[in-house]
């Protein structure tokens, strides 16, 4: 049986460049601050209460946060998964700033 850990180490090896991006409330990157995602990714989304398990944290190029304001430090995994494929969309589609 191939696990997530092989097929990442399979795909890098592919002439497209693979990013593997993590996510967590307590990461020092902001999505503000990541440049447009225009390469084929992978997301690694953690669950709301415990996040990412540390070998996933492992296979991460990077791991981001999404800013959030008040007291709220994490959202829904579903939610933050809709708010980082949204955004790749429109990096996809040529203009960030047009939405």
């Amino acid at each position: 049986m191939q696990t997530l850990t092989d097929w990442i180490s399979r795909m890098r090896r592919k002439p497209e460049e693979l990013s593997v991006i993590g996510t967590d409330s307590g990461a020092e990157i902001s999505l503000n601050d990541q440049p447009p995602i225009l390469r084929p990714v992978v997301l690694l989304i953690g669950n709301e209460a415990r996040g990412l398990s540390v070998s996933l944290r492992t296979l991460a190029d990077k791991m981001i946060k999404i800013p959030m304001i008040g007291k709220v430090d994490s959202l829904n995994a579903a939610c933050a998964a809709s708010i980082l494929m949204f955004e790749i969309y429109k990096a996809s589609m040529g203009n960030v700033d047009e939405f």
